[in-house]
């Protein structure tokens, strides 16, 4: 999420290798329609811990709902959005990754199992965001001093490198032995999370001041570090439930009665978004966490929402997809 092969209606996301380590000119990381078991309904997403140990699901349209509120005695009153589409000029499917002020970065495609390619869009105004040499690119996130963070291939094994963009210049990045790296997201201070793949398994990453320290949740078979702000609190998925990293400490953050549960970022005053799948009604909901009470976050009509990153001002990223299950980005205030 893309972490990133991207799917419109039939194509599934899948995330390769960077080709660093010992033997990566002869592995790939496994992609996520490998890992399994069952296919899975039309979703552009960003996390190939998406599709981890999923059970095989069917998209329904339906209304908008709330989510009682955990872990908290109070009450609150759900915030009511406004939504906008973002979809890149003249795109088959646009998905948005990463908000900072009025600059939003994400992936787009001009055709069914065409390269996925990067856009930033800055008041609505879209340029496209292309890696040098590469076969496909997706920028992930960015921060209020518009560097721009992701990965890209540069060729058709699929293999990822992670990148970050500054000033008009791109540099690569990845984790040292590692068979894919993608970087997540980068805050005001540089530091950067991700992850990577190292011939078993996914593990997350913090990159900072020139150092790579590994992040697993405790006990987990697999972690994605997705989102990080400036207190340098970490967000992201393990075996199918989120988590928070804030000051040394895991936490576990998961939407009450759903199966799934993805935390994909997070803004300096710690309100978080992410995905959700609710086998009840069989669809991906968006949702935005915040002081212990969770609220779901549905574009109305859609057959599903995705919540991708949140900026400091509550300006809201994502994707959701129509009932011809074709996917567009959306922009909630």
């Amino acid at each position: 999420m893309f972490r990133n092969n991207l799917f419109l209606s039939v194509v599934v996301l899948t995330l390769a290798s960077s080709g660093l380590g010992q033997n990566s000119q002869n592995q790939t990381a496994p992609n996520s329609a490998a890992r399994s078991n069952t296919s899975l309904p039309p979703w552009p997403m960003r996390a190939h811990g998406m599709f981890r140990n999923m059970q095989s699901h069917s998209p329904a349209l339906g209304n908008p709902e709330t989510i009682p509120e955990a872990n908290t005695a109070s009450t609150t009153t759900p915030k009511v959005y406004q939504f906008g589409t973002a979809d890149f000029p003249g795109a088959t499917g646009s998905a948005p990754q990463g908000v900072n002020k009025n600059l939003v970065v994400g992936i787009f495609q001009y055709m069914n199992f065409g390269p996925y390619l990067g856009f930033i869009s800055r008041s609505g105004s879209y340029q496209s965001l292309v890696f040098p040499g590469s076969t496909s690119t997706s920028p992930l996130a960015v921060n209020t001093l518009e560097q721009i963070v992701g990965s890209y291939t540069v060729d058709a094994s699929g293999n990822e490198h992670g990148f970050i963009y500054s000033r008009g210049t791109y540099t690569t990045l990845d984790v040292p032995g590692s068979l894919f790296t993608e970087l997540d997201n980068i805050n005001d201070l540089g530091q950067i999370v991700g992850t990577f793949f190292d011939g078993q398994t996914y593990h997350g990453f913090l990159y900072n001041a020139g150092t790579f320290t590994t992040l697993d949740y405790p006990g987990s078979s697999s972690t994605s570090a997705y989102g990080i702000n400036n207190n340098g609190d970490i967000v992201g998925t393990w075996d199918g439930g989120g988590f928070l990293l804030s000051r040394g400490v895991w936490s576990s953050i998961d939407v009450p009665q759903a199966s799934f549960t993805w935390v994909f970022g997070i803004n300096n005053s710690g309100k978080m978004v992410g995905t959700y799948f609710d086998d009840n009604d069989s669809r991906y909901h968006g949702f935005v966490y915040f002081r212990g009470a969770f609220n779901t976050v549905d574009v109305p009509g859609a057959g599903g929402t995705n919540l991708q990153a949140i900026a400091n001002s509550g300006r809201i990223v994502g994707v959701f997809y129509d009932a011809n299950n074709e996917y567009h980005g959306l922009i909630a205030h």
